[in-house]
């Protein structure tokens, strides 16, 4: 992997050593990346990899405060959440979020978050891609002349922000517990617990200080067919490569300023993820008050909540005014949606296909925007069989309206032919959308 120079010469240099990634690859094939175990077979095993600062306080029961690695399954297991001590619980994959019994979680104070990797293919970024940017500064002739200077840097996803995002809230969460009480983990999932769930909890863990052996051990002991996908395993060796950069005391000061602008969005990563001090976090009042109006929002969305104040979209929800729903598009991803609590089935509609246009197809290598779309109502943790197609094509709209109150519960009345729905949360729609 190449990238331009930040020096005057501008001459192509190497980001990473390849002879020292290859050695670190074959650490990671050493412990992990082994053949599924023979069908048939009982997956009741998620792979616990314990976070700890000092060796002398670990509960073995609680694992430390640290991350689960599984799959769907080990997610609708409740009994096995509790006993595990899972406090929060991240969705990796891209779909059937919708059959997870999400409620259930809530009920027993478990949060439910979820970043939609599309992909386990090869080829992508679920960690970080490369990106080319405008250069800073510019020099002077080419703004005379029109021209831009660009550069290639790497950049963090935003996969790896959200599920750093919430192991280190977990993190500090435990730091305010006292000796006797119990540290809760986080139970990262995609549908096999193999490559998205692993990649994104290892890698959080090593941003987090955990060496890439001490993670890998835990993994080989209980999963040890985890990270065969060789892209992720590219990509963890490249993110300890980075990490080991920016950390380097050895660097000198000009050149430490350079790499942080170089991985910029990785720097910030690390530095979220460092516990503060008690004068540190009385500064981050967000953080260490949380007042009431926080609470009711943890309880009502799963997007990380504002550093400073609370957005528009925030305050629309406290006041009741909209809710955030979970909108499945089959086979492609799940997306958190915002909509006004009191809609129309086509005020809906529109405002799920504008953000799909917003949010997804028009950042693909081809943008493209919403044709023809179906949508359909669902309840987390209800059978497909209670799934009610709003579309009066299939569906007429009394009966979408007898079944919205009889099946789900849902306040709904039917004014001319527009039918309104009062949208409770854990109501999924599904949308299959033609582009």
């Amino acid at each position: 992997m190449m990238i331009a120079s930040t020096d005057d010469t501008s001459q192509p240099t190497t980001i990473f050593d390849e002879e020292h990634l290859q050695s670190r690859l074959d650490v990671i094939r050493q412990y992990v990346s082994k053949p599924i175990p023979k069908q048939p077979w009982d997956d009741n095993s998620p792979a616990l990899v314990p976070f700890h600062d000092d060796d002398s306080n670990i509960n073995p029961n609680s694992g430390g405060g640290g991350i689960i690695i599984g799959g769907a399954r080990h997610a609708a297991n409740i009994p096995l959440l509790k006993s595990m001590n899972v406090v929060a619980v991240l969705n990796c994959a891209s779909g059937g979020i919708a059959r997870l019994p999400v409620s259930e979680m809530k009920d027993c104070g478990i949060r439910y978050a979820f970043t939609n990797v599309k992909s386990d293919s090869y080829t992508y970024p679920i960690l970080h891609e490369k990106k080319t940017i405008p250069k800073r500064p510019q020099k002077l002739e080419n703004q005379m002349n029109g021209n831009t200077e660009t550069e290639e840097r790497i950049v963090c996803s935003q996969h790896l922000e959200v599920s750093n995002a919430l192991f280190t809230d977990i993190r500090r969460q435990n730091s305010t517990k006292k000796e006797d009480e119990p540290v809760g983990n986080v139970l990262f999932i995609c549908v096999a617990g193999q490559n998205r769930s692993a990649a994104l909890g290892v890698a959080t863990l090593l941003l987090h200080g955990k060496p890439m052996e001490e993670i890998l051990k835990h993994c080989a002991k209980q999963r040890p067919f985890v990270l065969e996908n060789i892209g992720f395993q590219r990509q963890i060796v490249e993110l300890e490569a980075i990490i080991h950069k920016l950390n380097s005391r050895s660097t000198p000061t000009d050149k430490n300023e350079l790499l942080r602008d170089q991985f910029k969005s990785h720097y910030v990563q690390i530095q979220s993820a460092r516990l503060e001090t008690q004068q540190e976090a009385n500064k981050r009042v967000r953080i260490t008050e949380v007042n009431e109006d926080d609470r009711k929002l943890q309880h009502l969305t799963s997007r990380p909540l504002s550093t400073i104040h609370h957005s528009k979209s925030e305050r629309d929800i406290l006041q009741g005014k909209k809710v955030e729903i979970e909108l499945l598009i089959p086979g492609l991803c799940t997306m958190e949606v915002r909509i006004p609590k009191t809609s129309t089935i086509n005020t809906v509609k529109q405002t799920l296909i504008q953000h799909a246009n917003e949010n997804l197809l028009k950042h693909d290598e081809q943008p493209a925007k919403v044709a023809k779309a179906w949508l359909i109502l669902a309840m987390f943790g209800k059978d497909d069989m209670y799934d009610i197609p709003l579309e009066s094509e299939a569906v007429e709209l009394r009966v979408q309206l007898e079944r919205m109150k009889s099946m789900f519960g849902l306040s709904a009345t039917l004014k001319g032919m527009c039918l309104f729905v009062i949208i409770c949360k854990y109501t999924c729609m599904h949308a299959c959308f033609l582009y």
